[in-house]
């Protein structure tokens, strides 16, 4: 009995570190942390993203329902993100069935010279 014990326990730490190894980041990757912050590089400058197809296809790939679209009006309120600061959002809290309703919250930037929120 003792042996079993003793194999399951190994078996759960190697799992346990196997697991929190494949959280590393990868070598090679393009973006640099410095302060605290998350900076990326110059090749990525320019690349955009179409904010509402990404809300859209979190709804359908996700099959959530009650969806209510935060405008950018809405952002200074509930996250302190004011207009002037926003060149694009598309955000939304929605409900999949479950006690608790998903939000998510896309913002593209004015100024990357802008603080940091929160």
């Amino acid at each position: 009995m003792k042996r079993i014990v003793s194999l399951a326990a190994i078996v759960l730490t190697l799992t346990m570190a196997l697991s929190l190894a494949a959280c590393g980041e990868e070598p090679g990757t393009n973006e640099n942390t410095e302060n605290g912050q998350n900076q990326t590089s110059s090749n990525e400058t320019g690349k955009t993203v179409d904010l509402a197809a990404l809300r859209t296809q979190f709804v359908t790939d996700y099959s959530l329902t009650d969806v209510l679209e935060v405008e950018t009006e809405g952002l200074n309120n509930l996250y302190g993100i004011t207009e002037d600061m926003v060149k694009n959002s598309a955000s939304f809290s929605a409900s999949s069935g479950a006690a608790f309703a998903q939000e998510v919250v896309m913002v593209e930037a004015v100024d990357e010279s802008l603080p940091p929120l929160g």
